[in-house]
């Protein structure tokens, strides 16, 4: 039974990839037993990260929902100031068939969320 890796074998191991695969070929059974602590200990941080990072995930979306929905409320508002009748106009079958009949480019600045688009010539 040959003796166990000297200290300075051990802090070798670390220094680099292939220092720890010549570490692992003479010493498998101990490079083993450390990487299953190393595997273990990784899978425990990461559980705490995941853990600790999905609360700060949501927080971030929620808060990107509500400047979204100010941003949508401040786009509604600037086109009721230019268009207070557009939520009646929108929804005629006159305002529907208009669109209809108008280039693609027309047509897709209605789905916008740009007051500014809502509100060029000939919209």
């Amino acid at each position: 039974m040959s003796a166990g890796p000297t200290p300075k074998e051990i802090e070798q191991a670390t220094k680099s990839k292939e220092d720890w695969r010549q570490f692992s070929e003479s010493y498998p059974d101990i490079a083993s037993a450390f990487e299953s602590q190393l595997n273990a200990r990784l899978a425990e941080v990461q559980s705490e990260f995941k853990k600790n990072l999905a609360p700060l995930a949501l927080q971030q979306v929620n808060q990107m929902e509500i400047e979204n929905s100010r941003y949508l409320q401040w786009q509604y508002s600037i086109l009721n100031d230019r268009h207070p009748d557009y939520q009646k106009v929108v929804n005629t079958d006159d305002y529907k068939q208009w669109v209809a009949v108008q280039p693609r480019a027309v047509q897709q600045l209605t789905a916008s969320n740009e007051a500014s688009d809502a509100t060029r010539e000939g919209c």
